[in-house]
């Protein structure tokens, strides 16, 4: 078995949901009724009957009172209280670094609308073959050819992007459940375990919160393209990858030496970002594109959209590489492609949106 096959993913058996438990309320919450009104000498000699009355008056205005506070009380526990509530601020951001947060404390990064090259050219090419033939992996030789031909990407619109990959948190507070294998590992790691059909359920939830954004996977395209970050080197910060920038098998570094195996996800934001704030594009876990897989770029368009029509419609695109394969894996330009029921324990996704 060659060790930087992305065929060494690992295939789990499906964890068993498990269901969010809501909060306790606490015993120590500080109660406190706000002053009914002022009182202030209005008659020197006040109508009795008025007067008789003003007690019953005064304990329905604070049963009134009371109900009102429960009701809100009730609503503070509800995980998902700021559900339909708009995102207001940013939205309208076209400044590279501008970030928002939504209902489900997922951050996400402004992208800015541009152009640039998809794909790996001859010089990538030549030194990638390099780092192949020092692991004598045939099977890897041939794979190019869905890196080409190089082609021009106008992105128009500026979009936003998960600052992160999706967290065990933030799937379990949406779904429901935990899938994931390394649940160990804490609640900011990366999700995994997750197929592009789940992921589109997801997807699918996120918008029903309706917070004025329209959320989806990213494109093949964006994706590159964020990665990137403006760079036409194999990686977002260079032409080498070692195990001290990115979560990836170190034994198999990239044009660099050695370095440690950590052999697992890692929490997500663990090593620096790119240059539009986004962290873990190279190794941690690999992220599904909205795309079917084409084995080449030929007739798929150039405007930063997704291709849906062209290719194995059988398939779609993942990117990034994980925890589990060589630095080769976690280029910008390296694509790979699943069915859309696969899983694995490095397999999560990151999601991108614009706004309504």
């Amino acid at each position: 078995m060659s060790l930087i096959e992305p065929e060494r993913l690992q295939i789990v058996a499906e964890e068993k949901s498990s269901e969010l438990s809501s909060d306790s309320p606490s015993k120590n919450k500080k109660q406190y009724a706000p002053m009914l009104f002022t009182p202030y000498e209005i008659d020197s000699k006040p109508d009795a009957k008025v007067f008789r009355l003003m007690p019953l008056a005064v304990l329905i205005i604070v049963a009134i009172i009371g109900i009102g506070g429960i009701v809100l009380w009730v609503d503070s526990k509800n995980p998902h209280k700021n559900a339909k509530t708009k995102i207001n601020n940013n939205l309208d951001a076209t400044t590279v670094g501008t970030v928002i947060k939504n209902s489900i404390g997922m951050e996400l990064m402004y992208i800015p609308p541009g152009d640039f090259i998809m794909g790996s050219g001859e010089d990538e090419i030549k030194k990638a073959l390099i780092e192949v033939n020092k692991y004598q992996n045939d099977a890897e030789r041939n794979r190019f050819a869905n890196e080409t031909p190089l082609r021009k990407i106008s992105i128009k619109d500026g979009f936003w992007m998960g600052k992160y990959e999706v967290t065990q948190a933030q799937w379990q507070a949406l779904m429901g459940d935990n899938p994931s294998n390394f649940k160990d590992c804490g609640a900011n790691c990366p999700v995994e375990q997750v197929s592009w059909d789940k992921a589109q359920v997801f997807v699918e939830k996120l918008n029903a919160e309706d917070d004025g954004l329209e959320y989806r996977l990213p494109t093949e395209a964006e994706w590159e393209y964020a990665a990137r970050a403006g760079t036409t080197t194999a990686f977002s910060f260079s032409d080498t990858l070692n195990s001290s920038q990115a979560n990836f098998d170190g034994n198999y570094p990239y044009d660099s030496t050695k370095g440690k195996y950590i052999a697992r996800t890692v929490v997500v934001g663990s090593y620096q970002p790119n240059a539009f704030g986004l962290y873990d594009m190279h190794g941690n876990a690999w992220e599904w594109c909205q795309d079917v897989y084409n084995p080449t770029y030929q007739n798929l368009p150039t405007d930063g959209s997704a291709n849906l029509s062209v290719g194995e419609l059988n398939l779609h695109v993942l990117r990034g590489g994980s925890w589990y394969n060589s630095g080769f894996y976690c280029r910008s330009a390296y694509r790979f492609k699943l069915t859309p029921a696969s899983r694995s324990n490095n397999i999560s996704l990151r999601i991108a949106a614009r706004a309504k």
